[in-house]
């Protein structure tokens, strides 16, 4: 069955954050063996977005979400966090997720339930 939902991002898993950064094209500075706060230099995107795990909290350092490659080079990556947050914590629990990028560039994950 197959369910549409909204989803407000908050960063707070940084495994999931590095992933997503990688592969959206972008890197993560700052980020030291038990830091909870970093940077996020993103292809495309006007500044960095730094992201705070203990709040969960994000902000562009700069007034550039209202560019159109800032905004979607943003939202390309919180796509892409969302996904890899799912896998990681699937995987947690044994179970599989099988990823499609759809032609609209959405994402289509299906977690395979443990038999």
């Amino acid at each position: 069955m197959s369910h549409l939902v909204t989803i407000q991002t908050e960063i707070r898993n940084t495994r999931a954050a590095q992933l997503a950064a990688a592969r959206a094209g972008g890197t993560i500075h700052n980020l030291a063996t038990g830091d909870q706060t970093f940077n996020i230099a993103l292809p495309g995107a006007y500044g960095h977005l730094s992201a705070d795990t203990r709040t969960g909290k994000m902000s562009l350092d700069s007034d550039n979400l209202h560019n159109p490659r800032t905004k979607a080079a943003v939202d390309r990556f919180l796509d892409y966090y969302a996904a890899e947050l799912i896998k990681l914590t699937a995987a947690a629990e044994g179970q599989t997720v099988l990823e499609t990028e759809l032609p609209d560039g959405s994402i289509r994950l299906e977690v395979l339930e443990l038999t």
